[in-house]
């Protein structure tokens, strides 16, 4: 009776854990969701400090563009989807590398890119992006 108590006590435990691989993920999913939605200001929540500051940066300058060029920008991100094919959360430690294939409007074939997410504290944090 006491190991069946403890085998369950351990289930319970393991099953109530988040892998690394879904929390890398989950950030991921997060910071790819809003950044292709154009919504920057959620996707900073996904980043470092220092690439939410290059983040800025590129919205802030994105400010001085014609208005032809904005509009197609947001029209290219409206018709852009993505999808996570590859995360390797163990090679380095503290460190993701997330692979994603990015289908845009008039593109035929799928854009391979890449993620670089950091671990800070309990969180994985996207530090650079190709």
């Amino acid at each position: 009776m006491k190991r069946i108590f403890i085998f369950t006590a351990v289930l319970i435990v393991v099953a109530g854990c988040t892998s690394k691989e879904e929390t890398v993920r989950s950030a991921a999913d997060g910071f790819l969701s809003n950044y292709w939605k154009a919504d920057y200001q959620e996707a900073r929540q996904f980043c470092t400090p220092d690439f939410a500051a290059l983040i800025d940066t590129a919205v802030a300058e994105s400010g001085s563009l014609p208005d032809l060029i904005r509009e197609q920008m947001r029209t290219f991100s409206e018709n852009t989807s993505y999808e996570i094919v590859a995360i390797d959360a163990e090679s380095v430690e503290n460190r993701a590398v997330i692979e994603y294939e990015l289908q845009a409007a008039g593109i035929e074939k799928p854009l391979r890119k890449r993620l670089v997410m950091v671990r800070e504290g309990k969180k994985y944090l996207v530090d650079d992006m190709d």
